[in-house]
């Protein structure tokens, strides 16, 4: 018997950019778009230039703009992320359910899908809306008994099982190391891409307890942080 997964597809996903810097009186701009203002992550690329020696306000400015949640379709790269899952799932003997969710206006009825589709459990994609309506997303979840799962820990912290995946803050200070080679001549097309190395799991057993669900004391001694 197959056991069925279900995902959430975000037709916009979220993303950011290091601008082209130009030197006013050794002043290096940047800019900083993203889906919606992420001032922890933003802080996070400043202590990374700041081990570069370029400090905000004296010899670099940082300009953020957000999209406020809604960003264009990237509908491809959401599309990219399901043929992923599809792979791994089909290896642990599992069905894929992709349910797409334009506005929160859907998100309820998405989990209505979910129920009639007799999921099991949740991936939720990273995206700007999700990110927004992650504590009602963590609510229906939790209502329609499916246990969810995220690459962002702010939705364990909302009442999600858990989430696994890279360090954001560690991922954007690493940035710094690519904008100051821009700094200093180097073309962006011939900076190497780099993988995340650092990851973290957290778990949240009091929503574990709500799903009546037992977490192996293995994964527990493997999270960073447990949630009580």
């Amino acid at each position: 018997m197959k056991r069925r997964l279900l995902l959430i597809v975000p037709l916009a996903l979220g993303n950011w950019t290091a601008g082209r810097a130009q030197p006013a009186g050794k002043v290096w701009r940047v800019g900083f778009l993203g889906v919606r203002r992420e001032p922890a992550l933003q802080a996070a690329f400043a202590r990374g230039m700041r081990e570069f020696g370029y400090s905000d306000g004296r010899n670099l400015l940082i300009e953020a703009r957000s999209a406020d949640g809604r960003p264009e379709s990237l509908a491809g790269l959401a599309d990219a992320a399901v043929t992923n899952l599809r792979s791994a799932a089909s290896q642990l003997r599992m069905t894929i359910q992709p349910v797409e969710v334009r506005s929160p206006a859907e998100i309820e009825p998405a989990f209505s899908a979910m129920t009639e589709g007799k999921s099991g459990a949740l991936v939720v994609m990273r995206d700007g809306l999700f990110l927004q309506q992650q504590a009602r997303i963590a609510e229906l979840a939790l209502k329609h008994r499916l246990a969810t799962i995220s690459d962002n820990r702010e939705y364990v912290d909302a009442g999600a099982l858990m989430s696994y995946g890279p360090n954001l803050n560690d991922q954007f200070r690493r940035v710094a190391t690519h904008v100051d080679k821009i700094f200093k001549g180097a073309k962006p097309g011939d900076l190497p891409v780099e993988q995340p190395t650092t990851f973290e799991c957290v778990i949240n057993l009091k929503t574990a307890k709500a799903l009546g669900l037992k977490i192996p004391q293995s994964l527990l001694l493997l999270a960073d942080e447990v949630i009580q």
